[in-house]
């Protein structure tokens, strides 16, 4: 029989039976020292350190470990049911220590069971287990007696509940307890003993702050408060407590927005819209390569401008029209001036494909939206660039919306937005062979999809594209949009691709396209803070806490969030990052009786299809030209790799290139580049804010310097060379002046004679 020796943690009713059950054993010595909670280890460290000597083997029970490094740890066992070790699927302590034992089954008697339960989730748990309400009253009597609680203190919980507040329409009761014996305080107000009851209890010591309640709660509570306790039946219910009094201030305002707030897959979104905005670079060999592309598109693509441009197209309302500033106006719509194909934008749309159905890849399951398709159009902007923009919701064929989960949206943003595959999962995730991050499948009503990389394509497909000209590859999905003629781009083009002269379209993002969101949901705040900033990185579905540094989130979310109404009756809240912008707010107002859109339901979200959205267009229009003439630099500078530096600034083709960029560049500064597009206040600060997360502003300031920079070489060059030439014609002077003058001398002298 293996010799033992068990040190007990701090006091309570499971310590005390386990003392009872262990007792009497030959081959276990005890050590109870009756010990508070809040001990560890390092009590018992000489003891522990002698009973090793001795070459027993150790069981620590409930005291966290705080031994000397050099104590030999593998013949410790460490028996708990808090922190990592809590939940209600593990062993209590009294049950390990029983298993660990080996003791006889019949041992095990209805009263450990109710220790245990006890232990594990407290009335609930008893309650669960089948006791009778008097056998829980005396288990509860016995912990509150083997922690030492003593008259006065019941008295003083029993006080001290009877003054009880509560917050969040009763779902936080909130106790101040002029000691930290806190059980005086749960067992007067559990209704499983007969008292008032509680969802929630947090209970303010003197030395110490307690909480009682859901495990979303504790789940904030170990976020925010590291330092301290839990246990119970976690995930669902338990208790945390950390030794320290936390301001009221400071804890409660957390423990109501956790209270609030739901897991994603219980927050239901009853209007969602999604825009994608997809920047694209036009690539095609020649003058009049955009009058060629639009041209070489599919005839189900219609300009909604009139051929003579001077009146704004029929599907734009007033109201958008009068909230831009007059260059945003001409740029969006018309000038009066100019036909359309003279327009530094052209938009085109198509109203052919009035659904899609995109199934969702996730673990387990994989649901199917389908989704009316709203707009479908096609930006293409001097110079030479293009922006599709495709709009899906989830109304159904009927007009009526299908409410979804915020859960399946966070993985529907997430995937729907890739142009091509991150990366290959390989062996890892929920599709151990797939594309990453991807959809697995979309599909079109009455779009066919030609052959091409498909979503079930082998890695080899996309592989082979890529390598071409290191140029990224498109999903067929995507690509049928263009028809035929209209390709994705490849620097090199093989003996397969297209001949020189063809059209084609070069991302100039990552593989996500830009994206808005519009949600309705039945209360914001029930959005949990880690579904928020879900929402504002467009990440996929996940648990809480957000898996980012919680130091770095605090510090940015002010930076990506624009709240101005996010606390009034309208709970509107904005969310801004590099790549997307998302609007959520309340989708009803009114009794649920007699609920009625509300005016986030209706005029948001008109704002959101409009002027939000015009808005989106215009600056990811100019981030992209920037990026397009920052590329066209560089590609010229590309002609100058074989030539000496002192040849590099004066190479016509080199000149030629550059003053063709710069002119488009000064062009696009002139009509095209607006930081600001409305007088509207709302729209500034949140233009502002877009524009920033973009890096508009800075991008622009780099192109231009870089042009000046340019600019001033070739001044400079041209300048030496002028100097070069005036001193070579000043040489020149020298040496025939003196003879140009004898000269003139002479033909005076002979005149005469002639």
């Amino acid at each position: 029989m293996k010799p033992w020796a068990i040190f007990l943690g701090g006091r309570d009713l499971e310590m005390v039976e386990i003392a009872k059950l262990v007792a009497g054993r030959d081959d276990l010595e005890v050590h109870d020292r009756q010990l508070p909670w809040g001990a560890t280890a390092s009590a018992y460290a000489a003891d522990i350190r002698a009973a090793l000597d001795r070459g027993r083997a150790v069981i620590v029970v409930e005291l966290p470990d705080d031994l000397p490094a050099d104590l030999p740890r593998e013949h410790v066992t460490w028996v708990d049911h808090h922190g990592a070790l809590a939940g209600a699927d593990r062993p209590t302590s009294v049950e390990q220590v029983f298993a660990l034992l080996g003791f006889a089954s019949d041992r095990w008697t209805r009263d450990l069971t109710l220790v245990a339960a006890n232990d594990r989730g407290h009335v609930r748990a008893m309650q669960a287990a089948g006791a009778t309400r008097e056998e829980i009253a005396a288990i509860r009597a016995r912990d509150r007696q083997a922690q030492g609680v003593t008259a006065s203190e019941e008295a003083e919980g029993r006080a001290a509940a009877c003054r009880a507040e509560t917050r969040c329409a009763g779902r936080l009761t909130v106790v101040r307890l002029p000691h930290a014996r806190t059980a005086t305080v749960t067992d007067v107000l559990d209704a499983g003993l007969g008292g008032p009851g509680y969802r929630n209890l947090v209970v303010f010591c003197p030395g110490q702050t307690a909480f009682f309640g859901t495990g979303r709660c504790i789940d904030a509570l170990r976020e925010s408060y590291p330092d301290g306790w839990h246990g119970g039946e976690l995930p669902t219910r338990g208790f945390w407590g950390t030794a320290r009094p936390l301001p009221e201030s400071e804890i409660l305002p957390r423990l109501e927005t956790a209270i609030v707030t739901k897991p994603a897959t219980e927050v239901t979104v009853d209007k969602f819209h999604h825009i994608l905005i997809w920047p694209l670079i036009i690539r095609g060999e020649g003058p009049g390569v955009i009058t060629r592309w639009v041209a070489a598109l599919p005839t189900a693509w219609q300009d909604v401008i009139g051929e003579d441009g001077t009146s704004a197209p029929s599907d734009v309302e007033y109201e958008e029209i009068v909230y831009y500033q007059p260059f945003a106006r001409d740029f969006l719509y018309a000038d009066g001036l100019h036909a359309r194909d003279k327009r530094p934008c052209r938009r085109f749309k198509r109203t052919d494909v009035g659904r899609v159905k995109v199934t969702v890849k996730r673990d387990g399951n994989s649901p199917e939206l389908d989704l009316t398709v709203h707009r479908a159009e096609l930006y293409l902007c001097k110079p030479n660039i293009a922006l599709f923009c495709l709009e899906v919701s989830n109304r159904a064929a009927d007009g009526s919306y299908v409410p979804l989960t915020l859960d399946v949206i966070h993985d529907f943003r997430d995937q729907f937005r890739r142009v091509h595959p991150p990366f290959w999962w390989g062996g890892r995730g929920p599709d151990a062979t797939g594309a990453g991050l991807c959809p697995k499948a979309v599909a079109w009503d009455t779009l066919a999809v030609a052959k091409g990389q498909s979503l079930e394509s082998p890695k080899a497909e996309f592989d082979r594209f890529t390598r071409v000209g290191a140029e990224p590859p498109v999903f067929s999905h995507w690509q049928c949009w263009f028809g035929d003629q209209v390709k994705p781009f490849q620097r090199l083009p093989d003996t397969k691709s297209p001949a020189a002269g063809g059209l084609y379209y070069q991302q100039v993002m990552d593989e996500r396209m830009q994206c808005m969101s519009y949600l309705a949901v039945d209360n914001p705040a029930e959005i949990g803070q880690g579904d928020r900033d879900r929402l504002t990185f467009v990440d996929s579905a996940g648990d809480d806490p957000y898996p980012y540094n919680p130091a770095f989130l605090q510090k940015s979310r002010d930076g990506h969030t624009y709240d101005r109404f996010g606390q009034s009756e309208y709970l509107t809240h904005y969310y801004f990052c590099s790549y997307a912008f998302t609007a959520v707010g309340k989708a009803w107002e009114g009794a649920p009786e007699g609920r009625k859109p509300s005016f986030f339901s209706k005029l948001i979200l008109t704002h959101f299809q409009q002027h939000y959205y015009r808005m989106g267009v215009i600056a990811h229009y100019q981030r992209a030209a920037l990026l397009y003439f920052a590329d066209e630099m560089s590609t010229a500078a590309k002609k100058l790799a074989e030539l000496p530096p002192d040849l590099e600034a004066t190479h016509e083709g080199y000149r030629a290139d550059m003053n063709k960029v710069q002119m488009e560049f000064l062009k696009f500064r002139s009509r095209s580049y607006f930081p600001d597009v409305t007088n509207q206040l709302q729209g500034q600060e949140m233009n502002r804010l877009w524009h920033s997360h973009l890096g508009i502003r800075e991008l622009f300031v780099q192109v231009d310097q870089t042009c000046d920079q340019i600019n001033e070489v070739f001044t400079q060059k041209a300048a030496e060379k002028l100097a070069v030439s005036q001193e070579k014609l000043g040489r020149i002077a020298a040496v025939f002046l003196p003879l140009s003058v004898t000269l003139s001398l002479l033909s005076v002298l002979f005149a005469g004679d002639f």
